[in-house]
């Protein structure tokens, strides 16, 4: 996809926290990745996963058409809008078939799974049995077989990532992510995003999760 200069490129990450038994003040761990020489920004800078928003499928109406055929209500689709009366930017106030906070934790998740090879997702079940008690409901981490194979699919066409859960009849678990900060890069770089940070907490203990990248840390919230 092409991007004029000077302008700002819609993009959203995923900070994931999972269980860590330590001595430390902290009972968990947050994940970074290292940056390849495949990458084209933020060389062997370490990062939290994401990256680029796709316009075309992170917003499609074959979302809807999913999610309902799954059983999830317009109502739970609402609860991942944005409830502050403060004023949004704009490209997290702008949105096709449904809003943006819904597209970007799709992004998010997506760009998660292509780079470290770990689906955050729910079932249809759990979409069932979850009440207002709970914020969002049981997330279930798929490491799926063949998931080099789909890296590669949701790599080369982001269509891939719905058939993804489609094929594993698992939910993309949007209700998990929640809204962690809101950052701009610097006017003077070359490359210039609009990125929205969304935090997950995972049941599962960092030792159990199985990730498909090398180099990799979970490091303590102090560094």
């Amino acid at each position: 996809m092409t991007t004029k200069t000077g302008t700002y490129r819609p993009s959203a990450s995923l900070i994931v926290a999972a269980k860590e038994d330590s001595l430390e003040d902290y009972d968990y761990r947050l994940l970074l990745i290292k940056r390849t020489e495949g990458t084209s920004y933020a060389l062997n800078h370490c990062v939290f996963p994401g990256g680029v928003f796709d316009p075309i499928e992170d917003q499609s109406a074959k979302w809807i058409t999913f999610f309902k055929s799954v059983g999830v209500t317009d109502e739970q689709l609402k609860m991942c809008n944005h409830s502050h009366d403060s004023p949004r930017p704009e490209f997290l106030s702008s949105g096709d078939h449904f809003s943006r906070d819904i597209a970007l934790r799709l992004t998010a998740l997506r760009e998660t799974f292509e780079e470290v090879g770990i689906l955050i997702c729910t079932e249809q079940c759990d979409i069932q049995k979850w009440d207002s008690k709970s914020d969002h409901p049981r997330t279930l981490l798929l490491e799926p077989s063949e998931r080099s194979e789909w890296q590669y699919r949701v790599h080369n066409d982001a269509s891939q990532f719905l058939e993804l859960f489609r094929h594993h009849k698992v939910i993309p678990n949007i209700w998990s992510l929640q809204e962690w900060s809101i950052w701009r890069t610097a006017a003077t770089a070359n490359r210039r995003y609009d990125t929205v940070y969304y935090i997950t907490m995972l049941d599962e203990h960092t030792t159990n999760i199985k990730l498909l990248l090398e180099p990799h840390a979970w490091l303590l919230p102090t560094g």
